[in-house]
């Protein structure tokens, strides 16, 4: 390479660095415009979008004519868009703040929606390799869902969250819906209305469910049929985390899935699988014959028995809990 070639190289890559330390500054926000505890009346609010940062939230009100406060909250990463001159409320949370009266919404984040002619009814649309575009925002209804899940009322603008409901007897795997930029609802492809009896919430996801179809005591393999007629299994044991659902959700001995001979190390899952988690006391060892398919287990889910229980299959029936397939 010739000694000139390499100093174009390299004031090129200088001029690459500075422009992305630039662009970097332009992204800082500038928190003294802001005014910790304090958050906009409802009334001043057009739009609450969630899971946002902060710059996401400035961002996202310069894609609205209308937008001249944002109320943010870092507890709960909450955004609120409001007209220019909001009334504003003083709360006793440090984790809120709201922008100040006369505050100017930085210009250099906006990206390519800088001085955009959108409407007050308008959000501008800015995504990449596509031209930029105002657009009235709103989802559609939400329909085709498993069981018939419900339609949304209401507005159903970007950033809008609606509870997803089923029919009677049934709930939802996800608690809620976003209404995303694509002008469709997230996750809707997969929420399904689940038969579940009792539910286990994590994140407002269902991760857990357990149906109870039969209150009379059943054989294993009429427990299994059972399960099965409801779209369900017999619950399978195989760690802390189904241990702790199983203990929650359940009150009683119940069938769950496996069987042994009548060594109780020897215990297996339905597909021969060896059952290795053991946080119980297993009892009735000799109960049942020599082969595995005769002897079942049940549990009991107290929280303060630890007991595992080796009943025949055939002639010692006992309560059933289904663990329903999810998704």
């Amino acid at each position: 390479m010739k000694f000139e070639e390499f100093i174009c190289a390299v004031l090129l890559l200088l001029c690459t660095i500075h422009q992305f330390v630039l662009t970097q500054k332009s992204y800082e926000v500038d928190y003294s415009s802001f005014r910790p505890g304090k958050q906009m009346r409802p009334s001043s609010i057009f739009l609450t979008v969630n899971r946002f940062t902060i710059v996401r939230c400035i961002k996202e009100c310069l894609k609205y004519r209308r937008c001249g406060a944002i109320t943010f909250s870092s507890l709960d990463s909450r955004c609120d868009l409001g007209d220019a001159r909001p009334t504003i409320l003083t709360v006793n949370d440090q984790n809120t703040m709201t922008s100040g009266q006369y505050w100017t919404p930085p210009e250099a984040i906006s990206g390519n929606c800088v001085n955009h002619n959108c409407s007050n009814e308008e959000r501008c649309m800015d995504f990449t390799n596509e031209p930029v575009r105002c657009q009235t925002f709103e989802c559609p209804p939400y329909v085709g869902i498993t069981h018939s899940i419900e339609t949304s009322t209401g507005a159903r603008a970007f950033g809008q969250e609606f509870p997803i409901v089923c029919p009677g007897g049934f709930l939802p795997n996800f608690v809620k819906t976003t209404c995303g930029e694509d002008g469709q609802w997230t996750m809707l492809t997969s929420v399904s209305c689940l038969n579940c009896t009792t539910p286990i919430y994590k994140n407002n996801t269902i991760v857990s469910c357990y149906n109870y179809p039969s209150l009379a005591k059943q054989t294993y393999a009429s427990a299994k049929n059972v399960c099965e007629a409801v779209g369900g299994k017999l619950p399978r044991i195989d760690g802390e985390v189904s241990d702790s659902y199983f203990r929650t959700a359940t009150d009683g001995v119940y069938w769950i899935e496996g069987g042994t001979e009548t060594d109780a190390d020897s215990m297996q899952y339905d597909d021969g699988t060896v059952i290795t988690y053991r946080n119980y006391e297993v009892t009735n060892t000799t109960i049942c014959g020599v082969n595995a398919t005769e002897c079942g287990i049940a549990m009991s889910s107290s929280a303060n028995d630890n007991q595992m229980f080796i009943k025949d299959k055939t002639t010692d029936p006992q309560l059933v809990v289904c663990q329903m397939v999810l998704g």
